[in-house]
């Protein structure tokens, strides 16, 4: 397989303990080991925690050590942090089973005690041993010493554990059972062949399904490498016969789509014009009814070291997770994300413990609430060689919950990755090698409502010159007016000025348009407890012109007060920003109140605003000299409509010195 792609996100209960026997208590330090293969993956540290497979294969995620012909016995001492009596111990060993040669246990009060013997050894099947201990201990330390000589057996040692009760040791930390009421769907021929198809992406309302084909003999190039190919839903439910993109979204080498945004109008792509080179962003948009040439994606520095990589960017365009390996990677591959801000991309980090292993991460997918991951992994006990997985986070993405895998009705004993939805939330897709016409096919799934992440909403609109009432192509910023980062972009088409974004469905917004020669009339949206998963919001901009006045639709004031609520921030950035690439303009700032009280406070009141914008204005670097303020005192409600929509502020173009 030559590329990695994306993930997905669920809303789902998740416990704090990983396993649903909490009386057992794995080990969490390592006093001493004889070897290990490597520093990350098969270090002694690789020992420590919960198991991390239950597979009988050669796992990076377990310790290691070396064969050495002078040493017969290779040994590890782990401590325990457990203030409890134990009657158990619990030891999996994906490997080597038979190189078992002893177990001792060192109580609190320093006694030692062998307990490896065939009347305490319960279970072991599969390498997975329960010990039964003499009696109850207070288990401190426990040294495990293996025969790798005479038994000419690679030991891979993944967890040790002590407990009380033998029940549900070895399951799965897995999302409710039985949760999805129907089995996968293979999409059938249109979609699936005998190759591989790999890494859907699917728009927002569900309507437009991309994917990557490798080595079809309808693919671009001698080599018939991968090329990204298309397909619509049809009224049947049906996604018509797929069909190659081909130029410009695909070339005589390796093309492979990761990302789209929410009307499947943007592809970013992993591709150039060298052979096998995945690693450089790049997009292509179908814009005026055709895709446009390869584009460079303005993206920062990684520091992969392999030439593995996957990005997956959020169908907002603001955020962006990343599998790759880098010199702070637990081991392998792992995920790692970046925010879109006013000054770029953020720096790269790190998931963290909670989510990478010293296995690989892969093909991370961020639903549409910007809360939910999901991802694949072989670095997690599961079904089988790859399994997908979800997570979820708060609202900085700095800490993650610990991951669930998504039961045997996705997971299978094969290859699963590559899971996506729409904001419908009716299916799911991943990719899946378990009952394949070929390789690896594309299937879906019914998402139950307790599997669906939370909700999110498609806005979309058309952007007009508010004056001629022309289509507008611009850029489209969407705000958290309580925090001012970005939450999304979004551009319109510059013929028919159509714009289309999804948002997370809890916070309230500011949206600002971009264009050259215009203003911006921004709009607040607030969802509110509307069941609607769609807003239609256009929106206008004015030229400009001297004389003109523009209102600044999202600036905040309590009732009687002046001083500016944070979430007018956004609004007041823009004006920055305009007045910055605009530096020959001079301003009137005006400003308002609704009529409750007399028009003498009011008048004060509505001077005292201007100049609180006035003020912010000279405070991030506005000359004082371009500015004046006024106020212009109380606007009557049968006017105006709301009160609260009295107290706004405007400004005037009076001046162009160029």
């Amino acid at each position: 397989m030559n590329g990695i792609a994306s993930t997905l996100l669920l809303l789902i209960i998740i416990t704090s303990n990983l396993y649903p026997n909490n009386t057992v208590f794995w080990a969490d330090k390592i006093i001493s080991y004889s070897s290990q293969v490597g520093e990350k993956q098969f270090s002694a540290n690789q020992a420590l925690g919960s198991p991390s497979s239950y597979s009988n294969e050669k796992v990076p995620t377990a310790w290691m050590p070396k064969i050495t012909p002078n040493e017969i016995y290779e040994n590890i001492i782990l401590e325990f942090n457990s203030e409890n009596k134990s009657n158990y111990i619990f030891i999996n060993m994906p490997v080597g089973g038979n190189a078992l040669e002893s177990v001792n246990v060192i109580s609190k009060d320093s006694k030692e005690t062998s307990v490896l013997n065939i009347d305490n050894i319960k279970s072991k099947e599969n390498g997975r041993y329960i010990i039964k201990l003499p009696t109850q201990i207070d288990v401190h330390i426990i040294k495990i010493y293996f025969d790798l000589v005479n038994t000419k057996s690679e030991v891979l040692l993944d967890a040790v554990g002590i407990g009380t009760d033998t029940s549900n040791i070895w399951e799965l930390n897995e999302i409710q059972e039985q949760l999805f009421s129907s089995p996968p769907e293979n999409l059938g021929t249109r979609i699936n062949s005998v190759y591989s198809e790999l890494a859907p992406i699917i728009s927002a309302d569900g309507s437009k399904l991309f994917f990557t084909r490798d080595e079809h003999p309808d693919n671009i190039g001698l080599d018939k490498n991968q090329d990204v190919w298309m397909s619509q839903l049809e009224e049947d439910g049906r996604f018509s016969q797929a069909i190659n993109l081909y130029e410009p979204v695909n070339n005589k080498h390796n093309n492979f789509a990761f990302s789209t945004n929410s009307d499947g109008t943007m592809l970013l792509m992993g591709k150039s014009n060298k052979f096998r080179d995945l690693a450089s962003l790049s997009y292509v948009k179908f814009e005026n009814n055709e895709w446009s040439d390869l584009q460079k994606f303005d993206f920062t520095n990684i520091g992969n070291k392999t030439n593995f990589v996957n990005f997956s960017l959020s169908q907002s365009m603001n955020i962006m997770f990343i599998s790759m390996e880098r010199e702070d990677s637990y081991g392998g591959l792992d995920l790692y994300y970046t925010t879109l801000s006013d000054s770029g991309w953020t720096e790269i980090k790190n998931l963290g413990a909670s989510v990478n292993t010293a296995s690989d991460e892969i093909t991370p997918y961020i639903s549409n609430d910007n809360k939910t991951l999901y991802f694949a992994t072989n670095g997690r006990p599961g079904y089988g060689s790859m399994d997908l997985f979800v997570t979820k986070t708060n609202d900085d993405y700095s800490s993650w919950s610990t991951p669930k895998n998504l039961g045997s009705d996705i997971n299978s004993q094969g290859w699963e990755a590559y899971f996506t939805i729409s904001s419908q939330n009716d299916y799911a897709y991943f990719v899946s090698s378990n009952n394949s016409i070929g390789k690896e096919d594309i299937f879906r799934i019914q998402l139950p409502k307790e599997a669906q992440p939370e909700k999110s909403v498609i806005v979309s609109g058309i952007v007009t010159n508010e004056n001629t009432n022309e289509a507008i192509g611009s850029k489209l910023e969407f705000r958290n007016l309580t925090t001012n980062k970005i939450v999304g972009i979004a551009n319109s088409d510059s013929k028919s000025g159509f714009y289309q974004i999804v948002l997370p469905k809890s916070d309230e917004y500011g949206v600002n348009t971009i264009a050259e020669g215009f203003y911006s009339i921004s709009k607040t949206i607030v969802f509110g407890n509307s069941s609607s998963n769609t807003l239609q919001l256009d929106l206008s901009m004015k030229p400009v012109i001297i004389g003109e006045t523009y209102e600044l639709s999202n600036i905040f004031f309590d009732f009687g007060k002046s001083v500016l609520d944070k979430k007018s921030n956004s609004e007041l950035q823009s004006l920055i920003k305009f007045l910055k690439q605009k530096e020959n303009l001079k301003i009137l700032i005006l400003g308002y109140t609704d009529e409750i009280g007399t028009e003498m406070n009011n008048k004060k009141l509505s001077e005292e605003r201007a100049k609180s914008v006035f003020d912010y204005l000279i405070n991030n670097g506005i000359n004082k000299n371009r500015l004046t303020y006024e106020g212009k005192g109380e606007i009557k409600s049968n006017k105006i409509g709301k009160l609260e929509e009295s107290r706004k502020v405007e400004f005037k173009i009076i001046t162009d010195s160029k």
